[in-house]
């Protein structure tokens, strides 16, 4: 039994170290996990509170809607007038039908302001639409 390496300097090493690729796919994974809750909330909106927990849908198939307490509406993060609402999930529906919209709406606001967001939706085609609210304290 031989205790020295075969290796010479013509024949290469044909195994492939992983260790720096996990290390990078554990790093990324962390940076991610930190980072996605400061995206999602990156819209000052609080919430009404509810009793009832609701069963959240799958990410791709969901948009979020916010109304700031100012009144401003926001798709996915990004600000909109309610024209510009109604043409961007009407595109969306027409891609899936089964788009479900989460509607975020600052709990000073006027209940007007809610309904006039819910009938841009109905315009746009959207049959799957709720309002978000949180768990009380």
């Amino acid at each position: 039994m031989r205790r020295y390496s075969q290796r010479t300097a013509v024949r290469s090493l044909a195994e492939l170290n992983v260790t720096p690729m996990i290390d990078l796919a554990f790093t990324l994974l962390i940076v991610f996990a930190i980072a996605t809750p400061a995206i999602e909330q990156s819209i000052q909106v609080t919430t009404p509170e509810s009793s009832v927990a609701s069963k959240a849908p799958t990410p791709d198939k969901i948009a979020i809607v916010s109304i700031d307490a100012a009144g401003r509406v926001y798709l996915d993060g990004k600000g909109v007038d309610l024209a510009a609402l109604e043409t961007g999930l009407a595109g969306r529906v027409a891609r899936d039908k089964e788009l479900s919209v989460g509607i975020r709406a600052d709990r000073s606001l006027s209940y007007q302001a809610v309904v006039d967001v819910i009938d841009v939706l109905r315009r746009a085609g959207v049959t799957r639409f709720g309002l978000v609210t949180r768990a009380p304290d």
